[in-house]
């Protein structure tokens, strides 16, 4: 039987080259959760006269927050259906509902917020749901003990108890949930291929997972300074099938609206993985068409309200303005 050909490492050109084709694709979905990310925040961009004030109306959160508390709740729970009506079946099935339930709460425990939670909110105001993991991180665990590289059988059993125990308490998997404005799946599939995330980040936060960066960008050289951990960077992460990379970079005005990656610089090696897929869960929250435009597949709870409550904001703030102007002008004009 011949063997399966090791897959390609892809280049940090090839990367770059999948980046500009996915921006332009979701360019217009990014757009409408922009939106939908402002209204849900209270930081829609409204025009007013210099010297009067944007009232935001609580519209778009209470919405987004209401419909929330319906669908996620504090305590979801995992039912496995029976596979037949034996008593083997209903105990298999208890069990792992039993399993599932405890995983999923060590995966929530894992994280500072609740990941249910946030992936129901995050489809509600952008149309799209984005989770990444499981991963499995190695170093939760530490090295297992191996009895053949101990010369004393006592010192093994120590270390073995200690290994087992580590295990019991620490959990090595985390699952999270990601701002779906960030991530740009391969148009093709939407992310059964590959997905790429772009977000700034800070030169300090980078560190703090690779602690053997050199915090330098592209084009600078090994004489130069490495640059304060304060310092804002372009961050981007890439998986596909086989591979995943970590790339830092700067990001230029391109001849249009958009921008691009002028250069980019591994964190760490482009290496393989062995989870067969991206590991990310991409879903639609339901209120879209089923259409080819991501922009129609994706929809928030209030994309057809958009404009409403647009209207709102102006008329909360024109009220405001008119009591400025009215309530107190006998106090004012003497003034």
């Amino acid at each position: 039987m011949a063997r399966r050909r090791a897959a390609k490492a892809p280049t940090v050109e090839e990367i770059l080259e999948k980046f500009r084709d996915a921006e332009d694709h979701w360019k217009m979905l990014h757009s409408q959760m922009e939106t939908g990310w402002r209204i849900f925040n209270r930081k829609l961009n409204v025009q007013a006269p210099k010297g009067y004030n944007v009232i935001y109306p609580d519209t778009g959160y209470t919405i987004v927050m209401t419909a929330a508390d319906h669908i996620a709740g504090d305590a979801p729970k995992i039912q496995v259906p029976e596979a037949g009506l034996t008593k083997r079946a209903q105990e298999r099935s208890e069990n792992l509902e039993q399993g599932f339930q405890a995983a999923l709460y060590r995966f929530e425990r894992a994280q500072n917020e609740n990941t249910s939670r946030t992936l129901v909110i995050n489809g509600l105001w952008s149309g799209m749901m984005v989770s990444q993991g499981p991963l499995f991180t190695a170093d939760a665990w530490g090295m297992e003990p191996i009895a053949s590289e101990y010369e004393d059988a006592e010192a093994y059993e120590s270390d073995r108890v200690e290994y087992d125990t580590t295990k019991k308490l620490e959990w090595p998997f985390w699952w999270k949930a990601i701002d779906p404005r960030y991530v740009y799946p391969d148009p093709g599939t939407t992310g059964r291929e590959w997905i790429i995330c772009s977000y700034e980040r800070t030169i300090g936060s980078v560190r703090a997972q690779w602690t053997e960066w050199d915090s330098r960008m592209p084009g600078t050289s090994g004489g130069d300074k490495p640059l304060p951990d304060g310092t804002k960077i372009q961050w981007m992460e890439f998986w596909s099938r086989t591979h995943r990379a970590y790339l830092v970079g700067h990001i230029a005005p391109s001849a249009g609206s958009s921008a691009f990656w002028d250069g980019a610089k591994e964190v760490d090696a482009i290496r393989p993985h062995r989870y067969g897929k991206p590991p990310f869960q991409i879903r639609s929250a339901g209120y879209g068409t089923d259409s080819g435009l991501p922009d129609e597949r994706f929809r928030p709870l209030f994309w057809a309200a958009d404009s409403f409550i647009e209207a709102e904001i102006r008329a909360y703030s024109h009220r405001d303005a008119l009591i400025r102007n009215t309530a107190w002008s006998s106090m004012i004009a003497p003034i």
